[in-house]
């Protein structure tokens, strides 16, 4: 008869991580790559562990964190006082 056809397995077709972008003050900088549902400090401590997120955010400072499940974080940043 011959070999059965391959059985579906939904697990194997849901995403193991996620490409974010990485916004500064509304302006992309970068992307980076997270494990899929990421809490938000994860994926903030991975944001700013980008090195051209690292070199924007030298001599400022975090005033606030928004992140957008499994699409972005965006950093508002201010100079530093």
């Amino acid at each position: 008869m011959g070999q059965s056809w391959p059985q579906y397995d939904e697990a194997k077709m849901v995403e193991q991580t996620k490409e974010l972008a990485v916004q500064i003050n509304g302006k992309l900088k970068s992307t980076i790559q997270v494990p899929a549902d990421a809490p938000d400090e994860t994926v903030v401590e991975a944001a700013k562990a980008d090195a051209k997120v690292a070199r924007a955010m030298e001599g400022m400072e975090i005033v606030k964190t928004i992140v957008v499940k499994n699409r972005l974080v965006n950093l508002i940043l201010r100079p530093k006082k």
